[in-house]
């Protein structure tokens, strides 16, 4: 039989559609979610989509009513979904912790750039953060008691002076610093009652310990905050300890929300601060520790600290663990070290970490500050660190006399060795 000039029993395709009696196929999963062998995924979205126009379409010729409000809220949630998947996925590659650039071969101020710097915001962008210039000190006096610990860390810099006591480490930074006296602000804290006691034991030659140390922290302290203080006489050119222990950053990413990098170069510049001031001495940078804590929202505070003066405008429903970005710091800051002759690495993941790599609770109850019992582990690394670093300067010196002022003996003076 012949139609328009076309005859059906040629037409093998025709044919195949009226009379394939076959069972059909049973359903897979892989059939259905486009996965595997499902050669058409996109078909089978759009047979999804035809599905749920043809649902709408049923309600409208059914409930005319309510059926346009039933479809301007799926269409507005369908958006809203579209819009939010969007922005999470902008946010994950902006908040990449990884650190582009290599800051390894610092070797003063002057090789700091912060047109260089690839975002502000630990969010990604330059926008959302409180972030200071790491480049200038930077005062935090609008903060309650904040002048007055500073004030009270002059006056413990003018006991050493009274007390003829000859400085082997200085320890400056942070409230994790601050903690080695038992204060938050100046103020005691019972977050860290019994620390003292540990601080006199490992560094205090009247306590019995073999070195001489000063605790110099101020809660809440950013790497701008520290390097006002240390422009303003908390590092002088007549105080000379050997040994200068910076442990400080994680204020810059938690409180004032700086990116990796920002935080990174802060911490450099503390560094590059001490070295022209006091040539002679030698730097150990603490890593930042390991922490589970989260950056913070508005009005918030860190854990054992007081609330008042914190003033943060990070984005909206932002937060951010801050785990990797403790580790890529860290790893750069270790790059810098290793190419740094008189600038050493400590390494504090080996102190607060269990064997399965998880910060153990009783070193470190809230993710941020150390416990008692973590203070006193931090205490016996530090000492043997200590006793690396001192020893091998005193080798090259010839006795216990060290010297204080400009190296004589060029880059060279310390060995490259890692005394991790």
């Amino acid at each position: 039989m012949k139609m328009s000039g076309v005859n059906i029993h040629e037409d093998n395709d025709l044919n195949d559609l009226i009379d394939d009696h076959r069972p059909p196929k049973p359903l897979e999963m892989e059939n259905l979610t486009g996965n595997n062998n499902n050669p058409h995924p996109v078909a089978f979205m759009g047979n999804k989509l035809c599905a749920l126009l043809g649902l709408i379409s049923m309600l409208m010729d059914s409930h005319p009513a309510i059926s346009y409000t039933v479809v301007a809220l799926l269409l507005l949630f369908l958006v809203t979904s579209m819009v939010m998947h969007s922005a999470s996925i902008r946010n994950e590659r902006k908040m990449d912790p990884r650190i582009k650039h290599d800051y390894s071969d610092v070797q003063s101020v002057y090789d700091l750039k912060l047109g260089s710097i690839d975002h502000w915001c630990i969010y990604g962008g330059d926008d959302g953060c409180t972030c200071d210039d790491p480049l200038e000190g930077t005062s935090h006096a609008e903060r309650r008691g904040w002048i007055k610990t500073h004030k009270k860390n002059l006056e413990r810099i003018d006991q050493t002076f009274s007390d003829n006591r000859e400085i082997d480490v200085a320890f400056i930074g942070d409230s994790i610093t601050e903690g080695w006296t038992g204060q938050s602000l100046g103020h005691n804290s019972t977050a860290f009652a019994g620390v003292p006691a540990i601080f006199e034991k490992f560094f205090s030659k009247d306590g019995g310990a073999d070195y001489e140390g000063i605790a110099l922290g101020i809660s809440g302290d950013t790497s701008p905050n520290l390097l006002w203080r240390l422009q303003h006489n908390e590092m002088s050119w007549y105080w000379n300890p050997r040994v200068w222990w910076v442990t400080i950053g994680i204020n810059d990413m938690m409180r004032t929300g700086c990116s990796e990098e920002v935080t990174l170069i802060g911490i450099i510049r503390i560094v590059e601060e001490i070295q022209v001031r006091q040539p002679g001495s030698i730097i150990v940078v603490n890593g930042l520790l390991p922490t589970s804590a989260m950056t913070l929202g508005k009005g918030e505070g860190l854990p054992g600290e007081e609330k008042a003066g914190n003033k943060q405008k990070h984005k909206l429903g932002q937060r951010k663990f801050l785990s990797k970005s403790v580790i890529s710091v860290n790893d750069e800051l270790k790059k810098f070290c290793d190419k740094n002759p008189t600038v050493k690495y400590f390494e504090p993941s080996g102190v607060f970490m269990n064997d399965e790599g998880k910060i153990d609770n009783k070193l470190m109850a809230d993710g941020v500050h150390p416990t008692k019992q973590g203070y006193n582990e931090w205490a016996k690394a530090i000492v043997l660190k200590l006793e690396k670093l001192i020893a091998t300067t005193n080798d090259f010196m010839g006795g216990d006399d060290f010297y204080y002022g400009s190296d004589p003996l060029g880059d060279d003076f310390f060995p490259s060795d890692d005394y991790s």
